[in-house]
């Protein structure tokens, strides 16, 4: 987690260190980011953890087993992976603007990271915050039924591909519904 966090901040000196702009085009730049995680989030868990037969697929069946053990894609994945993004976003925009968005890509993501973390790790404690236990419920109902729910930090994109369900009746966290 620290090096995904300190990833972020380092794409975010990279954008200032090879000027992303002014500061509104940065500032868009690194909420275009931020708010395209939850794309990508829903991208990767619904293709490629859900999707073919791969590593990643059989690593997060290990997740779905047991959430409680703490599994998550390398560090060097993640790392190669936004810095492919950067490559490929440079190409249609300033390294520097680009590295400022992938910098808020990073942050979505680490903010994903965390959400998860602590939903399976510390149930109920972020459910004060009534957006976060709503999100809460909906993960509980992906692990109960897999087919559903593969947004984390948002709903958004299940909405939009028509794999939105309401929790799935009231099952208790790690026990699939009968």
């Amino acid at each position: 987690m620290v090096v995904d966090v300190v990833a972020a901040l380092g794409f975010l000196a990279l954008g200032v260190w090879l000027s992303a702009g002014p500061f509104p085009a940065a500032a868009a730049a690194a909420a275009g980011g931020f708010f395209a995680w939850g794309f990508f989030e829903y991208v990767l868990h619904r293709w490629i953890l859900h999707g073919p037969p791969s590593i990643a697929r059989v690593n997060h069946a290990y997740h779905h087993a047991d959430p409680s053990v703490l599994i998550g894609t390398p560090v060097f994945v993640i790392l190669i992976g936004a810095t492919a993004i950067w490559m490929l976003l440079s190409l249609a925009m300033p390294a520097g603007l680009a590295a400022v968005a992938v910098s808020g890509l990073y942050s979505g993501y680490n903010s994903f990271a965390i959400v998860h973390h602590i939903g399976h790790h510390y149930s109920g404690r972020l459910a004060r915050l009534r957006i976060v236990g709503r999100l809460e419920q909906f993960h509980d109902a992906h692990h109960a039924r897999q087919n559903v729910n593969f947004g984390i930090t948002t709903t958004l994109w299940d909405r939009v591909f028509g794999t939105y369900e309401e929790d799935l009746g009231g099952h208790a966290r790690g026990r699939p519904r009968v």
